[in-house]
């Protein structure tokens, strides 16, 4: 599988600035918030699937 360029992803309201890391099935982007985004910080709950995520990876 090729790693997408920062062109081929959209996220609505961010807009993505640079590849932090790409790996075999992970890849990670450094984004800020675009025009008219709130800048609000996540919830505990938002965060969740983020660490259960993280937590199965660790172990893989």
């Amino acid at each position: 599988m090729a790693a997408a360029d920062l062109t081929s992803i959209t996220r609505p309201g961010y807009r993505l600035v640079e590849r932090v890391y790409s790996g075999f099935r992970t890849l990670v982007y450094r984004a800020l918030p675009g025009a008219g985004a709130e800048c609000e910080h996540p919830t505990f709950s938002d965060l969740l699937p983020f660490r259960d995520r993280y937590a199965i990876a660790k172990t893989i």
